[in-house]
């Protein structure tokens, strides 16, 4: 069960990125953009928001960084929420 949740968390945040990287793509190559930069960054914001739990579960699951939750991420984003 702890694997399947760390791939599900995993998965989240990869989604998350993919998902504000289009958002970014869409935003700058539309002549007229369609809408403002502040939604382009709602999916970081749930993103600093979700690696701060992923984080602790995974110090608390003795889960390594590196394959579940990259370690720079995970510091990148924590630190931006504080």
């Amino acid at each position: 069960m702890v694997n399947f949740r760390a791939m599900v968390g995993s998965t989240t945040l990869y989604i998350l990125l993919a998902f504000y990287e289009v958002l970014v793509c869409t935003r700058i190559d539309s002549s007229a953009p369609r809408f403002p930069w502040t939604l382009v960054f709602i999916p970081l914001y749930f993103l600093a928001i979700i690696s701060i739990p992923m984080c602790l579960w995974a110090v608390r699951n003795e889960r390594s960084f590196e394959v579940h939750i990259r370690r720079r991420q995970c510091y990148i984003f924590s630190e931006s929420v504080l």
